[in-house]
């Protein structure tokens, strides 16, 4: 299964907060497809965070991004995004933050075209059952319980992110 990285926005991944993300490149997207977001992606030890499942892309220059979608996004309307050291000499609130922060960390301008990619979870990989239980704190001893009920489908099975996913 192709990885997704979700470094930047490892929480906002495992708390359900991010069903949206913007992408360099990733022309290949197409509704339908699914992907292993994980935390880091070109490491053996990267942490399985979820499955998803591509619901739309478009094309979009980044700063047409809007309140809601920055919301999507999983940040806060009023999220400041500061200085990252001197590579990345930037801060800001909000919209105006998140596309200046996106442009100069992929050294990208705020004009270009970025695909828009939605998406859903999949917290069963073997039956696609999307969940009646997200955002537990404890995914390890709160889920799991949970979603056994959900869609009958164990980790051994492969159901339930970050406890097992085939490859």
């Amino acid at each position: 299964m192709r990885r997704i990285s979700f470094a930047l926005t490892t929480d906002a991944v495992i708390e359900r907060r991010k069903d949206v993300t913007r992408r360099l490149g990733w022309s290949f997207a197409k509704p339908g497809m699914k992907l292993l977001a994980v935390d880091k992606l070109r490491t053996k030890d990267a942490r399985h965070l979820a499955v998803i499942e591509i619901v739309s892309v478009r094309s979009e220059p980044l700063n047409w991004l809007t309140a809601d979608d920055l919301v999507r996004e999983g940040f806060a309307r009023d999220h400041f995004f500061g200085a990252y050291g001197n590579d990345y000499p930037i801060s800001g609130y909000g919209i105006d933050g998140f596309v200046n922060w996106f442009a100069a960390t992929a050294k990208w301008p705020v004009t270009g075209e970025v695909n828009r990619i939605e998406f859903c979870y999949l917290d069963c990989y073997v039956c696609g059952a999307r969940p009646t239980c997200v955002g537990t704190a404890d995914v390890s001893k709160d889920l799991q319980p949970m979603c056994d009920a959900h869609c009958g489908h164990s980790d051994e099975d492969g159901c339930c992110w970050p406890l097992a996913v085939p490859a």
